[in-house]
């Protein structure tokens, strides 16, 4: 329940945006967006910083690229070039990669030594708090008894993101931030 709380506050939050480069060939319009968190691509842009223009709707005769799916682009006009791609993040794992462990070093592990710390804000555990509480009653109600508790867990978790958004949390994605705004090089 942890793992997907943390999943589902990163989708609503952009707790994590980064920065990659493509390296562009002129003879090749297919490009994957192939960094291990990727989640949704924000913006494409030049070496000169210029943003390229996607393509919004089927009928749109001007356009640079258009996302072919999650991760796929497609470059109408390629050139010899490296872009910057600026995206969104996927929540990161809690869990500690173990896989160097020996079986007889995993035993004496305890639950804390295999879980990393939660990455996300402090100021987030209420809201992480209320979707556990809504993902273990959904989990636990099989017979369809407990409706009402469900559905007041998820409103407290809904409530507690709105009163984030209040704060100034959430920001928009917006289409036009140039990597070396965000602090990207």
């Amino acid at each position: 329940a942890i793992e997907l709380a943390v999943v589902e506050i990163y989708k609503r939050f952009n707790l994590s945006i980064k920065f990659a480069k493509l390296l562009v060939e002129q003879d090749n319009h297919l490009y994957t967006l192939d960094v291990p968190d990727f989640a949704q691509l924000i913006t494409l842009q030049n070496s000169k910083g210029e943003e390229l223009i996607p393509l919004n709707t089927v009928d749109d005769a001007y356009y640079d690229y258009k996302l072919l799916n999650f991760n796929q682009v497609y470059i109408k006009e390629p050139k010899n070039e490296t872009l910057d791609y600026i995206y969104k993040a996927s929540a990161p794992t809690i869990y500690k990669d173990l896989s160097d462990l020996t079986e007889e070093e995993l035993e004496k592990l305890t639950d804390k030594d295999k879980y990393d710390n939660i990455p996300i804000p402090r100021d987030f555990y209420g809201v992480l708090l209320d979707y556990i509480a809504y993902r273990c009653h959904v989990t636990l109600n099989s017979n369809q008894i407990y409706m009402a508790e469900i559905d007041l867990h998820y409103k407290r978790f809904e409530l507690s993101c709105a009163e984030l958004n209040k704060y100034g949390y959430k920001q928009e994605v917006i289409q036009t931030w140039k990597a070396r705004d965000l602090g990207f090089k």
